[in-house]
This record gives C-alpha cells, structure tokens and sequence, in this order.
C-alpha cells in the first residue's frame, strides 16, 4: 500500500466534508505557515525555500480568492485584500525583505480571528432552536 497516496486521499476526503468557514481557516493557516518560511528564508539567503514557500503562499491567497463572492461590495473588498497581500508577498520576495512579510503574517492573523468569530455566531446560530 502506498502511503502517500493514503494520506492524499485522506486529505482531499478532509477538506472535502469542511465547511466553507473551516475551509478558508484552514486555507489562512497554510498561507501563515509558508509566509512564516519565506520570512526566515530572507536572512540566510535561502533563495529556494523563499521562491518555493512565496508561490505556495500565493497558491494559497488565489484559493481565499476564489472562495470569495465577487459579486457583493464586501467580496469585491476582500478580493482587493487579498490581491494587496499577494503584492506583499511579491514584493518581499523581489526585494527580499522581511517587513511586507511581517505585514502579512498580521493581516492574516486579524482575518483568522475574524474568521473564528464568524465560526462561533454560525454555530451558536445552528445550534439555537425555537423550542427552548
């Protein structure tokens, strides 16, 4: 048996029974995770880790694009967000520095909190019954 193939179909099995919310967390994460990367790539000069963990990153940012609704104001906002973070990301990796970088790992930590607040009033809304 291969494992590999194991854990890729228990992954794509995972994030297919997600919720949208979980999913974009889930999505948020990933990206801080590579983020983190390039930005201690940057002091040692590590070219490879910054290009490979940068094009994840955006890999990432186009996947919250495209769960966005474009066709409200607040979409359209957030997509703008996320297109400014994806030239952070650019331009840290053109410049190879850490600050824009540093930028972004804040942002996407305000987004996860916001996100998380988003997860608990869905719940507290399913979970609420006309019964009691």
């Amino acid at each position: 048996m291969d494992i590999h193939r194991v854990a890729r179909r228990y992954k794509e099995n995972d994030y297919t029974t997600l919720s949208s919310i979980e999913y974009v967390l889930r999505l948020i994460d990933e990206c801080q995770h590579h983020v983190r990367f390039c930005r201690t790539a940057i002091p040692s000069d590590d070219r490879d880790v910054l290009y490979e963990s940068s094009a994840k990153a955006q890999q990432l940012l186009f996947e919250l694009i495209a769960t966005v609704n474009g066709r409200t104001a607040e979409g359209e906002r957030l997509i703008t967000f996320y297109i400014y973070l994806n030239q952070c990301l650019v331009g840290a990796r053109l410049q190879k520095k850490a600050e824009p970088l540093q930028e972004v790992i804040g942002h996407l930590e305000e987004m996860k909190n916001a996100w998380e607040i988003a997860k608990q009033k869905s719940r507290q809304q399913n979970f609420q019954s006309s019964w009691v």
